[in-house]
């Protein structure tokens, strides 16, 4: 069965039982919380989803995530949809981190998401170091620990005219970093250009690293919030299963074909291929100073490359450096 969300790509399951049934036009008329909820999911019927991913192994130990590495499992297409339509904004009055599907109502709030993912965050515990920062626009982030810590080979932090931090190219992370990339962007901060790391997303991942306090339902809760709200109608809609499951929770009949699946698992084999081998037999380049701009009409002088400039050694696997654990 051809899936509503990106039939060109993503297999579906159905239900024969479904087969040559007629649904009424007006199904979901009677499923909002206005009119102009009813409205938006016009709108939301043209984004795909963007399904999770399953996790088989982690190459760093992270307390209390297991939840978060095998929860995936296929989401209702149309369950999801109504839920994102529903959980839309239209006056600055309304209650944030919940949603209405199906006449009942769907909590996404930080504490709902960790009580399913199994990371409770206490509430004597100091705040989320990263949502401070997210919410301070990063502007006391030491972006030069982030490359440090990061361990940026070839690379750097790419910036703008204002020298404000845009993004890291993946290529240049190394190769535990890089599957570490992969599982923020499939279950934690879903997005479907993966070749760079966002500067937000870079210092998500360095915090992690850092072992400093994260409330990852705190941060999960706000990626769904901001993208029920964003005008972009060609986003993707992020956390399907999370939500097919915390839609089931709060009483929902989830059942309702057709479903999606998640991506395929991140195992050790995608880790071979994608974070290792991608870049074994290629040199990579040495490190480069910021790029600087220059106005239309100046000429950029000319300077010999220093002697450490000129060439570089390849990049080495790192295999032996990191421990995987079966998950």
């Amino acid at each position: 069965m051809a899936s509503s969300s990106n039939p060109k790509r993503v297999k579906t399951i159905g239900h024969k039982k479904d087969k040559g049934k007629k649904k009424k036009s007006n199904i979901f008329s009677h499923h909002f919380l206005s009119e102009k909820h009813e409205a938006h999911f016009q709108v939301v019927q043209n984004r795909r989803l963007l399904m999770e991913r399953k996790v088989e192994m982690l190459i760093l130990e992270a307390p209390h995530w297991m939840r978060i590495l095998h929860y995936a499992e296929p989401a209702s297409i149309a369950i999801v949809k109504e839920f994102y339509a529903n959980a839309r904004h239209f006056s600055d009055g309304e209650e944030p981190f919940f949603s209405y599907v199906r006449g009942r109502r769907v909590p996404f709030d930080a504490a709902t998401i960790n009580t399913f993912l199994n990371t409770q965050w206490p509430e004597d515990t100091a705040s989320c170091e990263f949502a401070a920062a997210r919410a301070n626009r990063f502007r006391e982030v030491d972006f030069g620990d982030v490359e440090r810590v990061l361990r940026i080979q070839g690379g750097h932090i790419y910036r703008n005219l204002q020298d404000k931090p845009l993004n890291i190219k993946r290529a240049f992370l190394q190769p535990l970093y890089k599957y570490w990339v992969v599982l923020l962007h499939a279950n934690i901060s879903p997005c479907s250009h993966v070749s760079d790391l966002i500067a937000s997303r870079a210092v998500l991942l360095y915090h992690i690293i850092q072992g400093r306090q994260v409330n990852l339902g705190q941060c999960i809760a706000q990626e769904i919030f901001d993208c029920a709200q964003t005008a972009n109608s060609k986003a993707p809609l992020g956390h399907p299963s999370l939500i097919t499951h915390l839609c089931e929770l709060a009483g929902v009949d989830t059942s309702e074909a057709p479903f999606e699946r998640p991506r395929p698992t991140i195992n050790r084999a995608y880790y071979i291929q994608y974070c290792l081998l991608d870049e074994a037999g290629l040199p990579i380049p040495p490190p480069q100073p910021p790029r600087r701009h220059w106005r239309r009409g100046q000429v950029p002088p000319q300077q010999p490359l220093e002697p450490d400039q000129q060439a570089s050694p390849d990049y080495p696997a790192s295999h032996d450096s990191f421990m995987m654990m079966e998950m």
